[in-house]
């Protein structure tokens, strides 16, 4: 339907992206990672959008992993990348989107 109304694969990218964290919530996660590959015609080249949150920049947070005895660690704490589905999707949509959605 997306496509009909005058959509094209990035849109319905975006709009499956969404609609799998609504729907399939278990397999497919806005905290998850989502790369996706773009082949534009025009330009005759692939892209990849990464998909993929970026570790924190800050050295304390480097403190709270790596410090044994820090009050804030927990016993199971590990990296956690910050979310980036959204902004993936954004993105996705903004450079590769048309007025659709």
């Amino acid at each position: 339907m997306l496509l009909a109304a005058g959509g094209n694969a990035a849109d319905a990218a975006a709009a499956t992206i969404f609609a799998l964290n609504v729907t399939d919530h278990g397999a497919c996660s806005i905290g998850g990672e989502a790369p996706v590959l773009i082949f534009d015609a025009k330009r005759r080249e692939v892209k990849a959008l990464c998909g993929q949150g970026r570790a924190p920049l800050s050295p304390a947070a480097d403190c709270l992993v790596h410090a044994p005895r820090h009050p804030r660690r927990q016993r199971h704490q590990r990296w956690r990348p910050v979310p980036s589905v959204v902004d993936l999707c954004i993105t996705l949509l903004t450079h590769y989107g048309t007025d659709v959605l």
